[in-house]
């Protein structure tokens, strides 16, 4: 068994190839998009520099492949209550055997207690918290786009090796077909009837205005949270533009006071309803497949991504207006499921919302984390 470090093209894809070996007999598993995995290792990463950032593939005495990690150290990731550099591992991915798992997971936390890590978290990403995030544990059946999706025995792997659940996140489904007004119904009756918000859905043919409102929404709710930075209108609109012809625009609806914007939710049609027919590829004629799937195939799943609400207008009953609004426009497209993608355990308001709604736990994922200095406790991640 020998571990090597990812210093060429021919190692890099053989990084990238290893899943497709590992679920090759699983019928669950949706290949990830290549371009979104290798975007992660590249300077088209904010986040990414060669210093930071360090793989790993394991070859069998045969030369076969049999494990891969990323290890890497994210200047801005944070979370509440660390006062301590935090680094991550992910793109964890391995074989059924304790010997190899530990190997790559030891080859990682040497790597960052070079760079000076008090703690490991992961699996987790190289930038953002919507995508690759965390180790499924629970629901292994079709992942939605951008999500992990593991085999059963990597929680054992992982846990044996001394990992402990740092925080779960869980996403939760409602079957549209059988919802009806529910608890949540009399506050959006009575904030209808004050007149005092405005709903607009989302115009593609005013993108620019809306991401501008987006922006700003997004900044005054989500950067007082920690691990979350302020994003700009600039990156914002190349982001809607490359989505706009997944955009269901009756799928987006903003909220405004007085015409100022004060709150919004973002959902998609279930992507990987499209890109699981990829596999993994985005070539022109894949991108024409693609195209031909958008106009023909009816998507009957919708997906919520995130929502935002300034915080002078938090505990209004805001969140019922979103939600019964969009709720009440996937039945009229149609829409069949609706998922909503991961909540914290850290974020008890939130789960308790999805209680009310008669959500279903559709699976879960968990953040792991593995202290590196003897000196300094594990606790979990505290509620928000």
């Amino acid at each position: 068994m020998q571990i090597q470090e990812i210093n060429t093209k021919a190692l890099a894809q053989i990084f990238y190839n290893l899943p497709y070996e590992l679920y090759a007999k699983d019928k669950s598993w949706i290949a990830p998009l290549d371009i979104d995995i290798q975007k992660v290792f590249s300077l088209n990463n904010r986040h990414y520099n060669e210093n930071n950032c360090k793989r790993w593939v394991v070859f069998d005495k045969q030369k076969k492949v049999i494990g891969r990690i990323a290890a890497f150290v994210n200047p801005n990731y944070t979370n509440k209550g660390d006062n301590f550099l935090a680094g991550g591992f992910g793109f964890f991915e391995c074989i059924n055997d304790p010997k190899v798992a530990n190997l790559l997971l030891d080859t990682a936390k040497q790597f960052l207690l070079s760079m000076h890590c008090v703690a490991m978290d992961g699996p987790i990403n190289l930038g953002e918290r919507d995508q690759f995030w965390g180790l499924l544990t629970n629901g292994f059946h079709a992942p939605l786009y951008g999500m992990n999706y593991h085999l059963p025995y990597y929680k054992k792997l992982l846990e044996e090796y001394g990992l402990q659940v740092f925080y779960e996140q869980f996403c939760f489904e409602i079957q549209l077909n059988n919802w009806q007004p529910n608890a949540l119904n009399n506050l959006y009756e009575r904030i209808q009837k004050n007149n005092q918000y405005e709903i607009r859905l989302f115009n593609k043919k005013k993108i620019t205005q809306f991401v501008i409102d987006f922006v700003h929404i997004y900044n005054e709710a989500w950067t007082t949270h920690h691990g979350n930075k302020k994003i700009t209108i600039e990156e914002t609109l190349i982001l809607f533009k490359q989505m706009n012809v997944l955009i269901d625009e009756r799928l987006i609806c903003f909220v405004y006071e007085q015409h100022k914007p004060v709150a919004f939710f973002i959902n998609l049609p279930d992507l990987n309803f499209y890109f699981k027919h990829l596999n993994g590829k985005f070539s022109f004629w894949k991108k024409i497949q693609l195209l031909f799937n958008l106009h023909f195939q009816h998507n009957q799943k919708a997906v919520g991504l995130v929502y935002g609400v300034v915080p002078s207008h938090q505990h209004k009953g805001i969140d019922a207006l979103l939600i019964n609004t969009i709720l009440t426009q996937l039945k009229h497209r149609n829409y069949s499921v609706y998922e909503m993608q991961w909540i914290g355990s850290f974020n008890p308001k939130m789960l308790k919302l999805m209680i009310k709604l008669n959500a279903v736990c559709s699976r879960t994922l968990a953040t792991y984390r593995l202290m590196l200095n003897s000196e300094v406790t594990f606790s979990r991640h505290p509620t928000i």
